[in-house]
Order: structure tokens, then C-alpha cells, then sequence
């Protein structure tokens, strides 16, 4: 957890995505639920159970024949996970005047830039495969 906190920028996270994330969304979501929620993406991201969304959140058994191979439930209940979704904000800046339509994550990207030639210094031993990044 300590390495996988190590590479998030923090500070970007606490006092932009967090206070105005919480604006938005009913119940305050503190440092240790948005890890919980960023734990959950991470799952979803990664399985391809052929099932939607939703059925991580279902009641019923665990099936190897129907539905998602998990549950989610004694993490996030799933209207807390939506609402979450929905109220994410990735600045305080407002919007240009002109059409940006990167305006909404252009902070973040620059925060993570910025983040990474602090934190992650290529080597010999770094090695990036293309199919990482579309």
C-alpha cells in the first residue's frame, strides 16, 4: 500500500480532487474511502467477467457460471460508488472563456506530471510495454 501511495500525488488529491469532489457528493469522502473507491476501479479495470458493472454489488451467491466473480458490498455499497462517479471534479480553476475540452482534467494531468519526475526515476531496468497506453 506505502509503494502504491508513494506514486499518487498526494497533496493533488487531498486538497483539490477530495475538496471539490465533496461539494458535490452527499457524505464527505475522506482520504481512506477514496482509496477504498480508487481499489474498486482498479478491480473493475482489471477483470473482464463478462457481466456489467453492477453485479459486483449483487446479494446473491457468488456463481462461477453467472454474474461477477466478486462482491463489493462490505466495501461500498454500490449508490455510494455511483455517487462518487458522478461527483468526481478534478479542479478548482475555473473554465477558460474559449472551448477547452481538456479543461476538466488538465490540473490532474499536470499534477501527475509533475508528480512523476519527482517521484519515478527511469533506469536500466525500466521497462514500459505500448500496450499499456492506447
Amino acid at each position: 500500500m506505502d509503494y502504491f501511495i508513494y506514486f499518487l500525488p498526494e497533496e493533488y488529491i487531498k486538497q483539490i480532487l477530495l475538496v471539490e469532489t465533496n461539494k458535490h457528493v452527499g457524505e464527505e469522502i475522506s482520504w481512506g474511502k477514496f482509496l477504498v473507491y480508487i481499489g474498486l476501479w482498479l478491480l473493475l479495470a482489471t477483470m473482464s467477467a463478462g457481466c456489467d458493472q453492477r453485479s459486483y454489488w449483487e446479494n446473491s451467491p457468488i456463481s462461477p457460471w453467472r454474474g461477477a466473480p466478486y462482491r463489493f458490498n462490505e466495501y461500498m455499497s454500490l449508490s455510494r460508488f455511483e455517487s462518487i462517479t458522478s461527483s468526481l471534479t478534478f479542479t478548482d480553476i475555473i473554465a477558460p472563456s474559449y472551448t477547452d475540452k481538456f479543461h476538466e482534467v488538465r490540473q490532474m494531468i499536470i499534477e501527475w506530471k509533475n508528480h512523476m519526475m519527482l517521484k519515478f526515476i527511469p533506469s536500466w531496468v525500466s521497462c514500459l510495454d505500448e500496450s499499456m497506453s492506447p
